[in-house]
Order: structure tokens, then sequence, then C-alpha cells
């Protein structure tokens, strides 16, 4: 499968930006698909398999490894997520945050959430408390360093989070997306940093399809307008060629509400012209 089909299996992948990507034969990296894929939403699992299809595919030697130390990474996080602690508790909550359940083990909240036939995520904390030391003290946040041009810094925070991580659940029971921060190593900061060199991060460069005014819609159908000139969002492309603080939310497109004030910035693949 190519990456143009591959892109295009995607759920909700945009038609309009579909139809540029033909008009002006489009064509994605490995690198830039892996990238694309990474951060679409889809059950965590089907993401992996993409991915490993990719890494077994591609010649870039680069992209193959990072690849396998995001794998790599995320399995030593979701088992780390998973294990039992008694200075932890695993939180059941609905989506609109209000909590089903609190319980100790990790098996025992999925069980119970299982139940809900609802979204639901399970938060992991840590009890904060004088009788003794938490599980994690310390905590190392990247910090992009915005006067430099051509590189990131990172800096370590001193913190005492009570949160260690949390797992997104469909209804079905399928995980969707994970946040992990009890490892806290060379190895896992690796992986997640916010260097735009890594796919996860990278800048996604597009056929620009759309301009100023145009009216759009997302994926939940909330329509809006266009925000900058189709030769504003032309010029950041060329820009992130050369300057490596872009990365993939750059390539987001803002999209101004009727009346409102109000305003978000979305994924150009995933926005289709109102009709």
């Amino acid at each position: 499968m190519s990456n143009k089909e591959l892109l295009f299996s995607l759920p909700d992948f945009s038609k309009a930006m579909k139809a540029e990507i033909e008009r002006t034969d489009w064509k994605f990296s490995d690198f830039e698909t892996a990238a694309l894929i990474y951060n679409w939403s889809l059950p965590y699992e089907k993401t992996i398999a993409l991915l490993k299809q990719i890494a077994a595919a591609t010649t870039d030697l680069n992209l193959k490894t990072q690849i396998n130390q995001r794998i790599t990474v995320d399995n030593l996080l979701l088992e780390k997520f998973k294990e039992t602690n008694p200075k932890c508790v695993f939180v059941v909550q609905y989506p609109d945050n209000s909590i089903h359940g609190i319980y100790r083990e990790y098996a025992t909240a999925l069980q119970n959430a299982a139940d809900m036939k609802d979204d639901f995520t399970i938060k992991k904390y840590q009890i904060i408390s004088s009788k003794f030391e938490p599980v994690v003290s310390h905590s190392s946040l990247g910090i992009r360093n915005m006067d430099s041009e051509h590189q990131t810094e990172f800096d370590s925070v001193d913190d005492i989070p009570n949160r260690l991580g949390e797992m997104e659940f469909d209804k079905d029971g399928e995980l969707s997306t994970f946040y992990a921060w009890e490892l806290d190593n060379e190895q896992t900061r690796e992986v997640q940093n916010l260097d735009s060199e890594r796919f996860e991060n990278a800048f996604v460069p597009y056929p620009v399809f759309f301009d100023k005014g145009d009216r759009v819609k997302v994926s939940d159908d909330v329509a809006g307008v266009v925000s900058g000139t189709k030769e504003d969002y032309q010029q950041i492309i060329e820009q992130a060629k050369t300057n490596k603080i872009y990365d993939y939310v750059d390539t987001f497109v803002r999209i101004d509400f009727d009346g409102e004030g109000d305003h978000t910035h979305v994924s150009p693949f995933l926005m289709e012209f109102e009709e």
C-alpha cells in the first residue's frame, strides 16, 4: 500500500484535501506519513500496527529507529502504568470527568469500567501523604527554547504531581490515547521530548486548498471561517523547510466562529468546505 493509499484510508481524512493531493500529485514521505498516522485519532493498537507496517517497508533508517524507540518506550510506560502500588489508586471517570469508581488495581478498574458502555478514562494517582515518600517526586518536562531558531532545549522541572498518567478508552473498551509520567529516564525523555526532528512532532507540508474567508467545517460538523490567507499558510510551509522550531501543530489552520469571537485550530487534513 502506498503512502497516499494508507493516508486516504484513515477515518475522516478530508475529501477536499484528497482532491488537492490528487490534483497536485502531492507526495508524502514515509516520515511525514508516520507523523500523520501517529497524530490521527485511531485506536492505539491500530496506530501501532500502521507504524510497524511503515517501519517494515521504509528505507529511512532514522524513521525505522524512531518508530522502534516509540513502541519500546510505550510498552514500558503501559506496563508501568498498570503496576499495582500501595501508594497509588486507579480512578475511572466518565467523559464529563465525574468519577465512576476508585480502585487499588488496574485490572479491577478496567473490569468495572467495561460495564459502563461509554467512553471512559482510567487515571493513576499517587497518594500524597506525609506518611511516606511519593512514588514520583521529580518530572522532566520538555520546554521549547523559542529564542533559539535552530534547536530545542529542555529543562528539568521539580514537581510532585499526584497524577501519574491516564488511559482513554472508547465505548468498546479499546485504548485510544494514553499519557504516562511514572518513568523518567534517558530512554523515555529521548522519545517524549518536543524535538521536531522526531516523527511524532514533525511538521508535515501539504497542498493548501483553502483561503481566507472560506467557510469550512471540521469532523464534528462545527462550521467556521478560515482566518489567514493561502499565502500565509504557504509561507509557513516554506519557512518550516529550514526552521526547526516548526512542528506538527504549526500545520493547523485557525478557524473563527461566526459572531462568537472564539476560534479553534484544526488540522487541514480534517477540514471540509461547508456544503
